[in-house]
């Protein structure tokens, strides 16, 4: 899924492998969480060139 296109920049949201993510657990642990909707919470790691984002939600976390 194609994010934004702009100044010929194209951005795509994929799915990290968990062992990627359990590599950049410390990093992501030191972010402080940002809302980005009443029940959504998300942290931003900037790394080699590309943006992680690791995303909460009420929903999920109820489940």
């Amino acid at each position: 899924m194609a994010l934004m296109i702009a100044h010929n920049v194209l951005a795509y949201l994929v799915g990290t492998p968990r062992g990627r993510l359990s590599k950049l657990e410390k990093q992501f642990l030191e972010r402080p969480w940002g809302q980005v909707k009443q029940s959504v919470e998300v942290k931003l790691l900037p790394r080699e060139g590309e943006l992680y984002i690791l995303a909460r939600s009420e929903g999920r976390r109820q489940k």
